[in-house]
């Protein structure tokens, strides 16, 4: 009798541990398997990162581009300003028999040199 409650007690120990194997080891694939789907997740979202980054450093560009053109094309108009006043101030040594130049006739020689894509007053060059 006494046999059989230590085989009992040895059949129970025995089962419940090989279900506790069982239930680790499943524990363990389910792990892994969750793992897995968060890498391939990760993975996904990392190569939209990495397209989203590629298409903003294009765009980047372009803006630096369009930055430097309209630099140089403000960088012309003043240039033309510049040549423009000088063309429009009398040299020295020609106002000395005339009557002074009064400013408004000056800024309307001025603005009559200008080339045609500044626009006086405005501060702005149409193209």
């Amino acid at each position: 009798m006494n046999d059989d409650i230590d085989f009992s007690r040895f059949l129970i120990v025995g089962l419940v541990l090989l279900l506790m194997a069982f239930g680790g080891w499943g524990a363990f694939a389910y792990a892994l398997g969750s793992a897995q789907l968060r890498d391939r997740a990760l993975q996904r979202e990392i190569a939209l990162v990495a397209a989203e980054r590629k298409t903003l450093a294009e765009e980047l560009d372009r803006v630096r581009e369009d930055a430097d053109r309209k630099r140089q094309a403000l960088e012309q108009a003043h240039r033309n300003l510049a040549i423009a006043q000088q063309q429009a101030a009398p040299p020295s040594d020609q106002a000395k028999g005339r009557e002074p130049v009064s400013s408004g006739l000056a800024s309307s020689r001025a603005a009559a040199a200008l080339p045609q894509q500044i626009r006086p007053g405005s501060g702005t060059v149409s193209r």
